[in-house]
């Protein structure tokens, strides 16, 4: 993760990382002080998530509304979340907040059977999800290229279309339980006053999604 070339990375932590779980850290000899220290970066009015924009759920009950990018652990209902064994793993109350925010971008993984993307609008009356066909992924181009990435004319039909949703499940995790799938590229043309700041992220459950942030002029 530190090979990313990115000025900030966000990490949400996979089904096993449980040293990031208070009383495990504590007990393997961790020390109170250094996990606060840890806390202080993402909580609170004076943390550097804070300050970049960032809200932490532990934070806030709901998911804030004119939010661009969402990013969760686990998939909403129905989006890319299909296990083995045919059934609908995602949460339900996660896909009524996406609904309800209609953020950009919306990565996530833990059904590693979903990895891919499918780009999602909304209904005129209302905030019901209408989802496009799921979106082609060549595994053999990707891991020439080091990443998946949107076909041509999905990624154009994104970028010009602010009332679609991308939904990424990027579960680096394949069938068999290795690491055999690509890390997502998403490109997003997001109004930011930072010059050319490009964000990684990376989820512990293996996700991996990087956005390059565009700034556009401001009136």
């Amino acid at each position: 993760m530190a090979k990313i070339p990115a000025e900030l990375r966000l990490i949400i932590a996979g089904n096993h990382e449980i040293s990031l779980d208070r009383k495990y850290y504590l007990n393997e000899g961790g020390v109170e002080a250094t996990y606060k220290n840890c806390l202080s970066l993402v909580q609170g009015p004076e943390s550097l998530a804070t300050q970049s924009g960032i809200t932490f759920l532990e934070e806030a009950s709901t998911i804030p509304e004119n939010i661009d990018i969402v990013m969760t652990h686990g998939p909403p209902k129905y989006i890319l979340d299909t296990t083995p064994d045919d059934r609908s793993a995602g949460c339900e109350h996660l896909r009524i907040a996406i609904e309800r925010t209609h953020p950009r971008l919306h990565c996530f993984g833990h059904v590693h059977c979903g990895y891919g993307a499918q780009r999602i609008k909304y209904e005129s009356k209302g905030d019901i999800i209408c989802a496009f066909s799921r979106e082609w992924v060549g595994r053999n181009q990707a891991k020439k290229k080091g990443y998946a990435c949107l076909p041509p004319n999905s990624a154009q039909s994104f970028r010009d279309d602010r009332g679609q949703t991308l939904m990424v499940n990027a579960a680096m995790a394949g069938h068999e339980e290795d690491m055999g799938n690509m890390p997502w590229l998403v490109e997003l043309g997001l109004e930011t006053k930072v010059d050319n700041l490009e964000v990684g992220t990376f989820n512990g459950s293996g996700m991996t999604v990087s956005a390059e942030l565009h700034p556009k002029q401001h009136e």
